[in-house]
């Protein structure tokens, strides 16, 4: 029994995809799996807050008294999800590395935005809510799928 895809792939495809996802899987556990050791995930979320913090300060937002940027709001979970997807891309390593290094960039970047916008909004419960829970998962997610697919091409 041949399965066909409507899109154009080709069953042949099938193990190519297979492999693709078994990767993601493997790097995304990988990646994960460090950043439970505290020997390795403190410094690199504190890294990460202390810079996304003194970016948006350098640029004049001040921090919100209610608002507390915690090692889930550092954005490095997001950003060992795409390493493990980019890695993972049936793409030449060049491509790949550049493809990781541009994801780190726009992850941070955009988080720090994010976190910006969470503190300017700070006194309003409901918007800093609707920020917080719906705007911006919605926007990251937007922004972080075209990404991926312009990024990374296949060999």
């Amino acid at each position: 029994m041949t399965i066909s895809v409507q899109s154009g792939h080709r069953a042949a495809d099938t193990p190519a995809i297979r492999a693709f996802l078994t990767k993601a899987v493997l790097w995304n556990i990988a990646l994960f799996g460090l950043l439970q050791l505290p020997w390795i995930a403190n410094p690199i979320v504190d890294a990460a807050i202390r810079f996304q913090t003194s970016l948006i300060s350098w640029y004049g937002v001040r921090p919100h008294p209610g608002i507390v940027v915690t090692s889930s709001c550092s954005g490095v979970d997001v950003v060992a999800l795409c390493l493990g997807i980019v890695l993972s891309y049936p793409a030449a390593w060049r491509r790949r590395i550049s493809g990781a290094l541009t994801g780190i960039v726009v992850i941070i970047g955009m988080n720090a935005v994010r976190i910006a916008t969470l503190n300017e909004v700070g006194g309003s419960p409901g918007t800093l809510r609707l920020l917080h829970v719906y705007a911006w998962p919605i926007a990251l997610t937007f922004v972080s799928l075209p990404f991926v697919v312009r990024t990374v091409q296949p060999v």
